[in-house]
């Protein structure tokens, strides 16, 4: 008996926490944005620094967007 009541509390608390958790709405944070309407699709983007060897290239947007 003591085993069902323990087994009880452990589910209604892991209910409530998940009801808890997942209750709330995601709270994203944008920490960085640009913008490369104004530079040439293949050209390296205007406001990046090229720290390298890297490549830094302007594609099309791939979901056409904007």
């Amino acid at each position: 008996m003591l085993m069902l009541e323990r087994t009880k509390v452990w589910f209604l608390l892991l209910m409530s926490c998940s009801v808890a958790i997942f209750s709330f709405p995601a709270s994203g944070k944008v920490f960085f944005e640009d913008d490369f309407e104004k530079d040439k699709i293949g050209a390296k983007p205007k406001k990046w620094d090229d720290p390298g060897e890297q490549l830094l290239e302007v594609i099309k947007d791939p979901e056409g967007k904007r």
